[in-house]
């Protein structure tokens, strides 16, 4: 998610789905982790951030972010993976990391 005002509202607004789900259908919905994505070095975007966390919990939250990167339109732009395009390697080592950090909740 992007921790902006839109993303700060799609978390109340998903966090309400979840409980909805659970009150009205009796299902539990595991959640693997939020992600902050499109990250742009910033003080109002930090304190989002941190508004986020508390609302979900530190332990939900991915350690690893995604930083806003135009490579990633390319990608999908040029329909091919963006560890494929020049993109800096910083940028792809995130995702690497991101994935390890995914698949290894998924399967707890």
């Amino acid at each position: 998610m992007i921790s902006d005002t839109f993303g700060k509202h799609g978390t109340d607004l998903m966090q309400q789905i979840l409980e909805e789900h659970k009150h009205d259908f009796g299902v539990e919905v595991k959640v693997i982790g939020v992600v902050f994505t499109m990250v742009k070095d910033g003080a109002n975007q930090r304190a989002t951030e941190r508004e986020i966390i508390g609302k979900w919990g530190s332990d939900v939250v991915f350690k690893q972010s995604i930083s806003h990167n135009d490579w990633y339109k390319v990608a999908n732009g040029q329909r091919k993976p963006f560890t494929k395009t020049p993109a800096h390697g910083d940028a792809k080592d995130e995702l690497i990391k991101f994935v390890d950090q995914f698949t290894e909740r998924s399967a707890r």
